[in-house]
C-alpha cells in the first residue's frame, strides 16, 4: 500500500471516530479496517536459482561462483536454472535407463555419471556400458522392456545374464551350444527370454525319436549316437550301402561280399572293374554283370 493512501485512510478513521454517533452506517463492518490489508508489504521477488544458496538440482553444488567452484550449470548469479548442458547435468535421461544426471544421493544418480560435468551417462556396469556383453542382441537396461536386455534388472546391474535357460550362460541341454545368440546360439532358443533350450529338430527335441534308448545330441557322448549335432533332424542311423543287407547293384553279391564294397561303411557297391563300375562301357545297352 502506498504511503499517501495509508495516510489518507488513517485520517478518515480518525475523523470517523471523532464524529461518534453523528455518522451512521448501514454496514456495521464499514468502520473496521483489516489490519492485514493496511500493514501488508509487497511480496519480495522470487530467489534466483543460481544465487539463492540452495542446491536446486541436487548435484551437490549450489549457485554461481566466480572461481568456478559453484554449480557448473550456472553461467552467472542471475541464471534462473542450475541445470547445465552436459549429459549428466541437463535434466534429461539421455540413456533411457530410468536415472537422470548426477545426484549427490547415490541411489538417485545415474550410475554412469561421475559428476555433473560428466559428458556421458554411459557407465561401467554391464547393464549400462552400451555393449551387448552376453551377445544376445540386446544391450543394457532400458525403461522400455522391448529394448532392454532381459538379464538386466537395473542400470547398475553388473551382469546381462538372466535366469532363463536361454539367457543364463549355461549349456542346459548339453548340446555344445549356449543360450540365444543371433549367430551361433543354441538352436532351441527362439529368444533370450525363451525358458527352454529344447528345439524342434529330432536331435534337439528331448525325445527318443528312433526308440533306441538314446535321446538327442549330447556333447559328452551320452546322447543318441546317430545325431551329428543339435541341428540334425534325424536320429535314425544312415546305413551304408555295403551294410544294408541288399544287393544294390544287382550283381548277385550283397554288402561286403560284393567286390565293389571295400568295407561295411562303403557307400556304393560299384567296383572298379569294367563289369562292375556302373557304366555301359561298350555301348550295347547293357551295364555290368547282373
Amino acid at each position: 500500500m502506498k504511503p499517501v493512501f495509508r495516510t489518507v485512510l488513517l485520517v478518515l478513521l480518525v475523523v470517523s471516530s471523532a464524529c461518534g454517533d453523528n455518522i451512521k452506517s448501514n454496514n456495521p463492518d464499514a468502520a473496521r479496517v483489516d489490519a492485514t490489508l493496511v500493514d501488508a508489504a509487497p511480496d519480495a521477488p522470487p530467489g534466483v536459482a543460481c544465487a539463492d544458496g540452495v542446491d536446486n538440482d541436487l548435484d551437490g553444488l549450489a549457485d554461481f561462483a566466480a572461481d568456478g567452484s559453484g554449480d557448473p550449470g550456472c553461467t552467472g548469479p542471475d541464471d534462473t536454472d542450475e541445470r547445465g548442458t552436459t549429459a549428466c547435468d541437463n535434466g534429461l535421461d539421455d540413456d533411457t535407463d530410468g536415472r537422470t544426471d548426477f545426484n549427490a544421493t547415490t541411489s538417485l544418480s545415474d550410475p554412469g555419471c561421475a559428476s555433473p560435468a560428466d559428458t556421458s551417462e554411459k557407465g561401467n556396469d554391464a547393464c549400462d556400458n552400451e555393449l551387448d556383453d552376453d551377445l544376445d542382441g540386446s544391450t543394457d537396461f532400458n525403461t522400455d522392456p522391448a529394448l532392454s536386455d532381459p538379464g538386466c534388472s537395473a542400470p547398475d546391474d553388473s551382469s546381462e545374464l538372466g535366469i532363463g535357460a536361454c539367457d543364463d550362460g549355461v549349456d542346459n541341454d548339453n548340446d555344445g551350444t549356449v543360450d540365444f545368440r543371433p549367430i551361433g546360439g543354441d538352436p532351441g532358443c527362439a529368444s533370450a527370454a525363451d525358458a527352454s533350450e529344447k528345439g524342434t529338430t529330432q536331435c534337439d527335441d528331448d525325445m527318443d525319436n528312433d526308440t533306441d534308448g538314446r535321446t538327442d545330441f549330447r556333447l559328452d557322448g551320452s546322447g543318441d549316437p546317430d545325431c551329428a549335432g543339435p541341428s540334425d533332424d534325424n536320429e535314425t542311423a544312415t546305413i551304408a550301402t555295403c551294410n544294408d543287407g541288399l544287393d544294390n547293384d544287382g550283381d548277385g553279391a550283397i554288402d561286403t561280399a560284393d567286390p565293389g564294397c571295400s568295407s561295411g561303411t562303403d557307400s556304393s557297391e560299384k567296383g572298379t572293374g569294367i563289369c562292375d563300375d556302373g557304366v555301359d562301357n561298350d555301348a550295347d545297352g547293357r551295364i555290368d554283370f547282373q
